[in-house]
């Protein structure tokens, strides 16, 4: 049996229903982004249009007065390729890099970096920088 998918147009009509349930206080909040987040996930949305464009949408649902019945203004063209924004490593990995330097002992800086892949190029950057 085939999983259910749907698109980004279904997707934002369940971002309206579960901003309803909020408001009727049936569920909270966190609860509706956390129910959203996992049908966008179980949908293949995120690797299809990105994580920013999911949020967009629940932010869309959550920001305004929704009345279910109503239509949505629609989401923003999903072939427009929106730009990647570039985002750095987080302050504490970049504070615990710079410690691991500090200690002057390659080997544990090297197998700290092994565990830090994704952030390694840029850290790496900002030494030869300095």
């Amino acid at each position: 049996m085939s999983e259910p998918s749907g698109d980004l147009q279904d997707f934002q009509e369940c971002c309206a229903q579960q901003r309803w349930f909020c408001d009727l206080g049936i569920i909270n909040l966190c609860t509706a982004v956390d129910n959203l987040q996992w049908l966008a996930e179980r949908w293949d949305l995120i690797s299809l249009h990105g994580q920013d464009a999911i949020q967009d949408a629940m932010g869309l649902a959550f920001a305004i007065d929704v009345d279910p019945a109503m239509e949505l203004p629609p989401l923003p063209d999903p072939a427009v390729a929106r730009p990647q924004r570039r985002r750095g490593p987080a302050q504490s990995t970049v504070d615990a890099f710079k410690y691991m330097v500090s200690r002057g002992d390659p080997d544990a800086l090297e197998a700290w970096l092994r565990d830090h892949v994704d952030d390694a190029p840029a850290l790496l950057e900002n030494l030869e920088a300095a």
